[in-house]
């Protein structure tokens, strides 16, 4: 596996990411994708560059990992984490040598080995067991797994982070997990303040973010992000919302699953849909009012729509980071968003 940068702006910066033979442009969107009954395969749609699979899902949908490959009819670049959100979460009992099982026979082209993330609510003595469980995984795949993989590593603060890459051994790419806690429970600007210090401790490396949403990933890339993985566009869909261009989702159909309460996402109308003039397959054959049909159908439809808008914004930023406007674009993003401030933040502290 290498990585090349080849343009700069500021800290914004694109590459080539070559691995197991394929090449994959950064920045770039890994589409977090579960085997779950209903949800679409977009790549069958229109090209889709990268995706992420993770482990324990495979392993609870009972796949045959051999054929993981032939059933998702995918050629592009595939990532493979462990789940270990959804085994800690669930409390199931996986060890690193069934992951291990499970990435060498579906053969991902990129692996990562089982981490154990943070959570808000852990004590101190929590925190340092769940890093030190993951720093020994991190070593368990060096020393076991016989291809291609991504150290990850978790943590809040500038020092556990620091402290967990210099353990690693002279690693040219990191997996960054837990930040989604910061932006739901903790200070934000933390997030542009943690990047940053890696990038600059760092510069070299390729690094990727584990689970983050459609606005952050720009902000993201504008700090020199390499790439992010995201499965909002499939949950959005699946309670009823889409993205347009450069916007968070919108609501456009009743929720598709039962919840206390209703979607707290803005309501889209037909005017700014149309105006948008989307170009993915399923707005160009078909009308508005399909995006809203329910059930298995409605997921698909405005899980394809997603994973376009989605997938259409990394190349978008190769294009700016070549004629060096990024930081002008991202500004008109945010202005209509609520993440402005962090924006400005990173704009007054780092940018400017």
């Amino acid at each position: 596996m290498k990585f090349q940068v080849h343009d700069m702006d500021g800290w914004a910066r694109s590459g080539t990411l070559h691995v197991n033979g394929k090449i994959l442009q950064s920045p770039c969107i890994f589409l977090g994708h579960s085997l779950n009954r209903g949800n679409p395969l977009s790549w069958h749609y229109f090209d889709v560059e990268s995706i992420l699979l993770n482990a324990y899902d495979l392993s609870v949908q009972k796949i045959d990992f051999v054929r993981v490959r032939k059933i998702l009819g995918f050629n592009g670049v595939l990532m493979m984490d462990s789940g270990g959100y959804q085994i800690q979460r669930f409390k199931r009992n996986i060890d690193r040598k069934t992951i291990i099982q499970i990435q060498e026979t579906s053969k991902p082209d990129i692996a990562i080995p089982l981490d154990y993330p943070l959570t808000p609510k852990m004590k101190n003595d929590e925190i340092d067991k769940n890093i030190e469980k993951t720093s020994r995984s991190n070593e368990y795949w060096r020393k076991h797994y016989p291809n291609d993989f991504i150290p990850v590593i978790h943590g809040y603060n500038e020092k556990y982070l620091i402290d967990q890459i210099n353990n690693l051994e002279n690693t040219a790419f990191l997996a960054i997990g837990s930040f989604v806690p910061i932006l739901m429970y903790s200070d934000r600007k933390s997030l542009v303040d943690l990047l940053i210090t890696i990038r600059k401790k760092y510069p070299d490396v390729f690094i990727h973010f584990f689970g983050v949403s459609y606005l952050v990933a720009f902000l993201l890339f504008l700090l020199g992000a390499d790439s992010v993985d995201t499965s909002a566009h499939l949950h959005n869909a699946r309670f009823g919302s889409i993205h347009l261009q450069h916007t968070g989702p919108r609501a456009i159909a009743s929720n598709t699953k039962k919840r206390k309460r209703p979607s707290a996402h803005k309501i889209l109308d037909e005017e700014a849909f149309l105006n948008e003039n989307c170009g993915c397959p399923i707005c160009h054959y078909l009308e508005f009012d399909n995006l809203k049909v329910r059930g298995v159908r409605g997921l698909q439809l405005r899980g394809i729509h997603n994973a376009w808008v989605y997938k259409s914004a990394p190349a978008e930023l190769r294009k700016t980071i070549k004629e060096k406007k990024t930081a002008k674009v991202i500004e008109k993003i945010f202005s209509q968003s609520g993440l402005n401030y962090l924006y400005k933040y990173a704009k007054r502290k780092y940018l400017t």
